[in-house]
C-alpha cells in the first residue's frame, strides 16, 4: 500500500503534464474519429443449389429448391465466393445507372476516398501526382478491395450470408447484386 501511495503523490504532482497529453491525444483521436467517412454495409443472404455428397447431412431445404437427395455443403461455394477470380470478373462487370454503362471496377476506384484518417492524410499529402491505371490494374485493385470487404458466413439452416462493405451505400448493394 506505501509503494501504491507513492504513485499517487507523484502521478498528483505532475497532474498539469497529465492533462496536457490528455487534451493532445484526445484532440488527435477527436480530429481522427471526424475525419473518417461513413462506412455501408449491404447484407444479403441466399441459398445456392447444392446437392447431396458424401459425408453431408440431410437437409429439407434443399428438398424445397428441387434436389432429391437434400444435401445442404456450401463449403464450395463459399470458396468460390471469396475467390481472387470471382471478384475480378464482378469488378470488371459493367452495370447501368440511370441510362448509362460503367466499368464496376472505375465506380469502385472513385468511391475509394484519399484519406481515411490523420496518418493517411499525411501520407495523402506527400505522395506524388497519381499516375493513370490500365484497365487490369484498375480491376484487380477493385477486386482486392471487394475481397477484403467481404463477410461470408454459412447460416444453422444452409443459407449463405454474404455482406458487402462499401463507403457508398448504392455501390454496395451493386457489388451485392453483381455477386449475386
Amino acid at each position: 500500500l506505501e509503494r501504491i501511495n507513492e504513485y499517487i503523490e507523484k502521478a498528483k504532482s505532475s497532474w498539469l503534464v497529465i492533462l496536457i497529453c490528455m487534451v493532445f491525444f484526445g484532440g488527435v483521436l477527436f480530429i481522427n474519429a471526424l475525419m473518417k467517412p461513413t462506412f455501408y454495409q449491404a447484407s444479403t443472404t441466399f441459398h445456392p443449389e447444392t446437392c447431396y455428397q458424401e459425408g453431408e447431412s440431410f437437409s429439407p431445404i434443399n428438398l424445397l429448391f428441387g434436389c432429391e437427395s437434400g444435401g445442404s455443403s456450401n463449403k464450395f461455394m463459399i470458396g468460390i465466393l471469396k475467390s481472387r477470380n470471382l471478384s475480378e470478373q464482378v469488378a470488371a462487370d459493367t452495370v447501368i445507372i440511370d441510362s448509362q454503362k460503367y466499368l464496376l471496377a472505375d465506380l469502385i476506384n472513385e468511391s475509394i476516398p484519399d484519406f481515411t484518417s490523420l496518418y493517411s492524410y499525411f501520407q495523402y499529402l506527400l505522395r506524388d501526382e497519381p499516375r493513370k491505371k490500365i484497365l487490369r490494374v484498375k480491376i484487380i485493385q477493385a477486386a482486392s478491395y471487394i475481397r477484403s470487404s467481404q463477410i461470408i458466413t454459412n447460416t444453422e439452416e444452409g443459407f449463405i450470408s454474404l455482406a458487402i462493405s462499401a463507403f457508398d451505400k448504392e455501390l454496395a448493394g451493386l457489388i451485392s447484386n453483381s455477386y449475386i
